[in-house]
């Protein structure tokens, strides 16, 4: 049927064509005729409606068929005289009714008429307000499975075309009619086509009145196989500046059941906002819930009112799909929409180009020259660099094997023509295939085509008007039934938007672009007969990475073309568009371009590259990747450091680059300098490398001694080198360098022979005399004259210098000059530089004998003697006679940090009247033994254990001290 409706259609467009090639006066009879087939259309079907209400019943209209009607507009601007018009019957199908003397026979411009199955029952469901639009009753009724309806004026055909419930399932008993969408069309295929046509907006249709076609919110995407947790999903637009509040909804898989799963109350889609449903969260849960149906299955939206359904929404179709590949709105160049797979599934967000390949349909030769169809064919090309066999293995699946068998299956054309290629058919990498309708006929026709398969035949015949071909493989078969996943699809036409040159010129229906969509208009163009488009096998740039602003060179790999290769376009991928860098029309030297990356965005750019040839066809497109970077970026050092200055010469220092960064990468070393011309700048061959430091760890550092350093100031200077070979900027600083000092030479220490002696000669021998960086000349010894343990060369007594040290380092003297108690002594060492160097010291006693001995005081040399006893005993033994030598207000002071012991205190030859008292300091004066009387007598075996000083306050002719231990220090006296 749709065959007789091509012819018929195309016989009306000729008449058309010669009705405006030229001006002339027509009778008005002619001109009415004309303004019926152009302007009268068909607009809205109600072929199957929804049962009737209990009311509806109870009035006697229980068949749902006596609701019926078919609707007509008047598109034009004039009036349009109906008489004459006619529906009509052709080979059985259809209705019958003559609009001639019916209650309508003229129709003003943009309004509706009906023609209803039974007037009363329309009445009852409607309403009498349409009264005045019904023009009567049709003979027949309107199939509920489909069929050709034929609109007549007089002899001539204004419409045919045939419906079928296929298209909606809502339209097929649920409440909905059919409605076109565009009753302006001047494409006649648009009645013959599901896609000309949708469900009404309105439940139980809108009679006599248009279709508001609300487009708020659409179903813009759908994943139906998928092994996520959530499951299936529904994603829906909302294509208005507002939000839009679809609670109380319904969505269902099922058209006959349209309330399987409402919308949660107040869920709101955001202005030109997406909503995703699921299967696991939303509308796979309840009773009614409902998953998508991997095979393809179909999707709606109702509006609701509580329980009443009250507008369809909006609907989508899909077929059988591979996994995880969702199916989505693709709109056409000519405004209309695709609901096909999807290059990516991007649930929330805007879609993706639709998935092209690896097999395209790429030329249609469907009305040959000769006007024979045995010169149709089909060429489809794999736009792939590999090779594709058109088979796959997929599941035999029963009740009795759920989880399905293997089977390998081939690949089909499901519509337009009837073929199943042979398993093992294979395409080669970026090669094509031909299927004719007869191949002796094509080779005679075409002659042979090298590289090229020719298979056939198919059965059927391309359609010269137009007509849907699909190219789709084998899905799993289920119970029998066998499942298809469209690859490519093309809805060809011979008018306007198409080329027409391929309507019976000889010229062939070829693609543009490979690459592109294939059911837009827009990708198609008429071309010579298997002139095949260029191809181009890869693309490449280099470098890669390539440094914004510099040049880059871009390469077509494995162009060629069956006749000549025009041109080879390079493009940059950009947004808003991409850019055209340029073209290469020889391929001289490759077929390339080379040009500047000024202005180029930084990162991953796709860079992009297609080939004409000499008869205007295209390749494929060839892409590459390539990174765009900034220049680099030097690194930098935010300062220079060095651990100490001055230092003397050959000392070991570090210098340290301090803050060293890299922007835009890493720094690969540091190179410390010593700046030998004094230009505070780095000049390689002339500045001293000190050395570099290629590992960040404990800081950039160098360090070394200064053995090439100067005397005086020395800049030293440092720079980074990072991974691209860049310095950064030069920092210094001063370090300065002096001769190394003099080191004086030490004494290790004194020795005094004969310590305790009176009179007599002693020795002082300086022991370890030396000089580290010399020789030692000489030491000198000196007295201790102020006794302050200090040496002081201008005021103590130099004893003598000895500067010959062959018997060793020393003086041997008497005792002149010395005092009585305790005497320092002091040895210092002169070096060959005559620097002298620190003292040693030692002490000599002149009054402290060996045990029993006694040491007398005299007048002369009254003194007080201190003792400091720091642990140990001792023995006092004290004598003398009072008052012979006048010794009044001496003192005797022994003290210590540990306990003191006296053991024995011996007094005798003392006056009667002598008294001898102890007073611990701090805590008065305490007795702690003594006699009184005539003789003084001997205190002997009193022990006092005491912390701190002891005085003893009596006054003492003669001391003498018996056996100190080791633990005595003697103090110097007190004057």
């Amino acid at each position: 049927m749709k065959r007789i409706h091509r012819l018929l259609k195309h016989k009306y467009q000729q008449y058309a064509a010669n009705r405006n090639s030229s001006l002339r006066l027509e009778p008005l009879e002619s001109r009415l005729l004309l303004s019926v087939m152009d302007n009268l259309r068909v607009t809205e079907i109600m072929y199957n409606p929804a049962d009737p209400t209990p009311t509806e019943i109870d009035s006697g209209y229980a068949d749902n068929d006596l609701f019926e009607y078919i609707e007509l507009m008047n598109t034009g601007a004039s009036v349009l005289d109906l008489t004459g018009v006619t529906f009509a019957e052709v080979v059985g199908e259809g209705i019958i009714f003559d609009f001639s003397g019916s209650n309508v026979t003229s129709l003003d411009p943009g309004e509706y008429v009906l023609v209803v199955r039974n007037q009363a029952a329309f009445t009852a469901r409607y309403g009498a307000g349409l009264a005045g639009q019904i023009a009567g009753v049709y003979t027949g009724d309107l199939d509920n499975g489909g069929e050709v309806i034929t609109l007549k004026s007089g002899v001539d055909v204004v419409q045919e075309f045939d419906y079928n419930d296929d298209w909606y399932t809502i339209t097929d008993g649920s409440g909905f009619s059919l409605t076109i969408r565009d009753a302006a069309s001047t494409d006649l295929d648009d009645w013959d086509d599901d896609g000309g046509w949708r469900p009404s907006e309105s439940y139980n249709g809108t009679p006599g009145a248009g279709d508001s076609y609300q487009t708020s919110i659409i179903i813009n995407e759908i994943m139906a196989h998928t092994d996520t947790q959530t499951g299936d999903w529904v994603e829906f637009y909302n294509t208005t500046a507002q939000a839009v509040n679809i609670g109380g909804w319904y969505l269902s898989d099922n058209g006959k059941n349209l309330t399987k799963y409402k919308i949660d109350n107040d869920t709101f889609i955001p202005a030109h906002g997406y909503l995703v449903l699921n299967q696991d969260q939303h509308f796979g849960t309840g009773l009614t819930g409902f998953g998508l149906s991997e095979n393809g299955e179909e999707v709606y939206l109702v509006e609701a009112a509580g329980d009443d359904i009250i507008s369809y929404v909006d609907y989508q179709s899909f077929r059988a799909s591979e996994s995880e590949t969702s199916f989505g709105t693709y709109v056409k160049s000519t405004g209309g929409d695709d609901f096909v797979a999807m290059q990516d599934p991007t649930p929330s967000s805007a879609n993706s180009d639709p998935k092209i390949g690896p097999i395209v349909i790429s030329e249609i030769m469907y009305n040959p020259t000769s006007d024979l169809d045995m010169e149709e064919y089909i060429k489809l090309t794999n736009i792939t660099g590999l090779p594709v066999t058109l088979q796959d293995t997929v599941k035999d699946i029963t009740l009795a094997n759920p989880a399905g068998s293997d089977i390998t299956l081939p690949w089909s054309f499901t519509d337009g023509i009837e073929f199943t290629f042979s398993l093992g058919t294979t395409i080669p990498a970026y090669g094509s295939l031909i299927i004719a309708k007869d191949t002796a006929a094509f080779t005679v026709a075409y002659g042979a085509i090298p590289g090229i398969q020719v298979l056939g035949p198919f059965t059927g015949s391309l359609a010269n008007g137009g007509e849907d071909v699909e190219l789709s493989k084998a899905g799993d078969k289920v119970e029998g039934v066998q499942y298809y996943i469209l690859q490519d699809r093309v809805n060809y036409n011979d008018a306007a938007p198409w080329p027409t040159e391929p309507d019976g010129s000889g010229m062939a229906l070829v693609r543009k672009d490979n690459d592109a969509y294939g059911n837009d208009p827009i990708n198609w163009e008429a071309g010579n007969p298997l002139d095949d488009a260029p191809t181009i096998t890869s693309l490449s740039d280099s470098p890669d990475p390539v440094v914004q602003g510099s040049n880059l060179t871009l390469t077509a790999n494995g162009v060629a073309d069956d006749y000549q290769v025009a041109k080879v376009e390079f493009y940059r991928q950009a947004v808003g568009g991409d850019v055209l860098l340029g073209s290469d029309s020889s391929s001289a030297g490759g077929w390339t371009w080379t040009g500047s990356t000024a202005g180029f965005p930084t990162g991953t750019i796709t860079y992009y590259a297609r080939v004409t040839d000499d008869a205007g066809f295209t390749s494929s497109i060839a892409a590459t990747t390539g990174v765009v970077q900034l220049p680099n970026a030097a690194p930098a050092i935010g300062s220079l450091s060095v651990s100490d200055s001055p230092v003397t010469l050959g000392t070991v220092i570090t210098i340290t680059a301090n803050n060293v960064t890299d922007s835009d990468g890493s720094v690969a070393l540091v190179e410390f300098y010593r700046d030998a011309n004094a230009n505070s700048q780095i000049d390689v061959g002339t500045d001293i490398l000190l050395g570099n430091d290629d590992d960040a760890a404990g800081g950039w550092t160098w360090t070394g001694p200064t053995d090439e350093f100067v005397l005086g100031s020395n800049t030293l200077l440092a720079r980074a080198q990072d991974e691209d070979s860049a310095y950064s900027n030069t920092v210094s600083t001063v370090v300065v360098v002096e001769e190394t000092p003099n080191q004086p030479p030490t004494v290790g220490s004194v020795t005094v022979s004969n310590l305790n002696v009176m009179s007599g000669e002693i020795t002082l021998t300086a022991n370890g005399a030396q000089d580290a960086d010399g020789t030692v000349a000489a030491v000198a010894f000196y007295l201790d004259i102020n006794q302050n343990g200090i040496l002081e060369p201008d005021t103590d007594t130099l004893l003598a210098t000895d500067s010959s040290s062959g018997d060793g380092w020393g003086w041997t003297g008497t005792l002149s000059g010395f005092a009585w108690g305790t005497n320092t002594v002091f040895a210092r060492a002169q070096d060959d530089q005559l620097d002298w160097g620190p003292a040693a010291q030692a002490e000599a006693e002149l009054f402290v004998t060996a045990a029993n001995q006694t040491v007398k005081y005299v007048d002369g040399g009254q003194r007080q003697v201190a003792l400091k006893i720091s642990s140990g005993t001792a023995n006092l033994h004290l004598e003398g006679t009072y008052g012979t030598v006048a010794v009044s207000g001496k003192t005797i002071v022994i003290g210590g940090e540990e306990a003191v012991s006296l053991q024995l205190i011996d007094l005798t030859e003392s006056s009667t009247k002598t008294a001898i008292s102890f007073t611990v300091k701090g805590e008065g004066e305490t007795t702690l033994g003594g006699v009184t009387g005539e003789s003084l007598g001997k205190l002997s075996a009193k022990r006092v254990d005491l912390t701190g000083n002891i005085q003893l306050t009596q006054s003492l002719s003669t001391l003498v001290l018996n056996n100190i231990n080791d633990g005595v220090q003697i103090v110097s006296p007190a004057a």
